[in-house]
């Protein structure tokens, strides 16, 4: 029982390690942090799971990242994390509605990368998600989801409107 401790302790530790490597103002250390990341998310899910909030937060500022390998390693994160919290949501070891504060504050925010990030959550888990839970909360997200059809970015706009188009009855 004491080894298990040990490992449950290391595993925290690692994580925070290689977190805290995601903000280094170095763009090499960030993506080689990103790709640890990535193996972390892959190797112990509930780990992912446990930490979500934190990881959630850290690939935002990850997506919009100045460095295109960055932003690229972050993509394949995103896709893992994604992975990883809908299987977690469909078994029944994590619920979408904690999700939910994460979700409807960053629809507001102005960071393209962090609208669009948002928004592929949001479709993800009302298309993949047993139920679609996500969409009892809807009316929280749709003030935002709204202003981003009508944004500059017309990719911000395109992904706006196919959210909307894939919740709304037809």
């Amino acid at each position: 029982n004491e080894g298990r401790r040990d490992v449950t302790e290391c595993r925290d530790l690692i994580l925070a390690s290689v977190v805290h490597a995601c903000q280094d103002h170095s763009q090499r250390v960030r993506y080689y942090a990103t790709e640890s990341l990535f193996n972390v998310t892959k190797v112990i899910p509930s780990l992912a799971v446990q930490h979500f909030f934190i990881l959630f937060e850290i690939l935002r500022s990850l997506y919009a990242d100045v460095d295109l390998d960055v932003r690229s390693g972050a993509e394949l994160l995103d896709k893992k994390l994604k992975e990883v919290i809908v299987g977690a949501i469909n078994s029944g070891s994590f619920s979408a509605d904690a999700c939910v504060p994460v979700f409807a504050r960053f629809v507001y925010m102005r960071n393209k990368a962090t609208k669009q990030l948002t928004l592929t959550w949001l479709k993800e888990f009302s298309e993949k998600l047993i139920g679609a839970p996500i969409l009892q909360f809807l009316h929280l997200f749709l003030g935002g989801i709204f202003a981003m059809v009508a944004d500059p970015n017309a990719a911000i706009r395109q992904l706006a409107l196919e959210f909307l188009q894939s919740v709304l009855p037809k």
